[in-house]
């Protein structure tokens, strides 16, 4: 279960990556897709825990207080 989490953290982080960087660098394809893949490598580690974080607070829709979390710790991510 993790393990397709991850794959999916990483997925959406190249898909940001490779825009970003392909929009202020007008670089290749391949070589922003490789950009992406190297960060996501670097710092896999940390976008877990990340995504971790955000997965442990609860996320109920009539929970005002815990949804309010959610939003503040998104906006500090």
């Amino acid at each position: 279960m993790m393990r397709t989490v991850a794959n999916l953290v990483a997925g959406a982080l190249c898909f940001a990556v490779t825009a970003a960087t392909s929009r202020a660098q007008d670089v290749s394809g391949a070589a922003a897709r490789q950009a992406a893949r190297v960060y996501r490598e670097q710092h896999e580690g940390a976008i877990l825990t990340e995504f971790a974080e955000l997965l442990a607070l609860p996320n109920l829709a009539s929970d005002s207080v815990n949804i309010r979390r959610n939003a503040d710790h998104l906006v500090r991510l």
